[in-house]
């Protein structure tokens, strides 16, 4: 087990997004957020693609707003909100349960003593539903979801933990986008492509806990 201080010897705090960062949830959610849209799409499916590609080319962001967005784009009145938002809930009910921590998740949390968050744009009560489900909440201080953005929570990280070395583990545009925002540190896990040629500091999973470690150790 490394130490639960940086190499300057200040204390360590772990930031996390949990889709598609701990949680293998991002095929899941796509296909959700798909087909939440479906009955406006009436069998269209160029629009059902352009709707994909949307929320393929902005994970990380709330989903009120992509909700909001694509019934724009599909020239669908926004009443149709809570419906849309209805379906892509029942949804995820029918579907996360499915998914699994992305390879290396609990060994890593074991093996890594440090503080740490989830700062995610679900709501709080579905990041605690699915990290209770696999047995991974009690690893986490606090839990930071919609409507705080990423970066609202990471700034009330760096509040809580002024004097800490914080690094916040993503992999969304959004979510590297938050890190600079904030001056925290930031390490892609599971980058999609967007990110990707972005940051030189990525992995695709938590397995070598060695080379992540020695990252922490590095800040």
């Amino acid at each position: 087990m490394m130490s639960s201080a940086a190499a300057d010897g200040r204390q360590l705090v772990l930031i996390f997004d949990m889709d598609g960062t701990l949680l293998d949830t991002e095929t899941v959610k796509l296909a959700a957020f798909r087909d939440a849209f479906a009955p406006l799409c009436a069998g269209n499916h160029r629009s059902l693609a352009a709707v994909h590609e949307y929320n393929a080319a902005h994970r990380g962001v709330p989903r009120d707003a992509k909700f909001r967005h694509v019934l724009a784009m599909l020239g669908a009145p926004e009443g149709e909100l809570a419906a849309v938002a209805g379906r892509y809930a029942d949804l995820l009910a029918d579907r996360l349960p499915s998914c699994q921590p992305l390879p290396g998740v609990a060994g890593f949390l074991k093996a890594v003593p440090a503080v740490r968050f989830v700062a995610s744009s679900a709501p709080r009560a579905e990041i605690v539903d699915n990290l209770t489900r696999h047995g991974l909440d009690a690893a986490f201080t606090d839990f930071y979801g919609h409507p705080w953005s990423k970066e609202q929570a990471l700034l009330d990280v760096a509040r809580r933990h002024p004097t800490a070395a914080r690094v916040f583990f993503g992999d969304a545009p959004a979510d590297l986008a938050a890190a600079r925002a904030t001056r925290t540190r930031f390490m892609a896990i599971n980058p999609n492509p967007q990110p990707e040629p972005l940051t030189p500091d990525q992995a695709r999973d938590f397995q070598d806990v060695g080379a992540l470690a020695e990252f922490l150790r590095d800040g």
